[in-house]
């Protein structure tokens, strides 16, 4: 009787540790020592050639917000975010109609983004701009439930990056 009571603690400690794991990653995780934490050694990196100028003063901005300690999936959300838009937007990358930014929420001047976008864990948001004013965003929830389907992950992103982009287009046509 008391071995079988030993067991069912620790199954309960292994189950809860794993539980524990699972929503720690979700909800600021263990950064991953095989890893570098590329976005921190930058505080908000672009990967536009051409900035944030554009003549119409409008762009579309995809975020990535992370916080200092990140799991192997806030790396890969982080990874698959950047290649999918590198992938597919080069034009708009180069002329400054779209940017990519990854920013850490965790820093004093970045933490206005949790309250903006209404952030509880590590997010891919998009946001059309013009002459510096936030029209619309989306936050790309989807990306935490497509992070094992790589293809579906990048056309996820693509997707809601052209509508965004095509509603920037109508934006600068009015």
């Amino acid at each position: 009787m008391i071995k079988l009571h030993k067991f069912s603690i620790i199954g309960i400690i292994v189950i809860m540790s794993t539980v524990g794991l699972v929503a720690g990653c979700k909800n600021g995780g263990e950064q991953n020592p095989g890893q570098s934490n590329l976005a921190s050694q930058n505080q908000i990196k672009e990967v536009s050639a051409a900035g944030e100028k554009e003549e119409s003063g409008a762009k579309v901005i995809a975020y990535y917000f992370y916080t200092n300690f990140r799991c192997k999936s806030c790396y890969t959300i982080e990874q698959y975010t950047k290649e999918a838009i590198e992938s597919n937007f080069k034009d708009e990358l180069s002329s400054g109609k779209l940017v990519f930014k990854t920013v850490n929420i965790e820093e004093k001047e970045n933490e206005h983004f949790l309250g903006d976008y209404q952030l509880y864990t590590k997010s891919v948001v998009l946001s059309l701009v013009r002459d510096g004013e936030e029209i619309k965003f989306k936050n790309l929830k989807k990306v935490w439930e497509l992070l094992r389907n790589k293809d579906e992950f990048y056309k996820y992103i693509e997707e809601e990056t052209r509508k965004l982009l095509e509603e920037k287009k109508r934006e600068k046509e009015q």
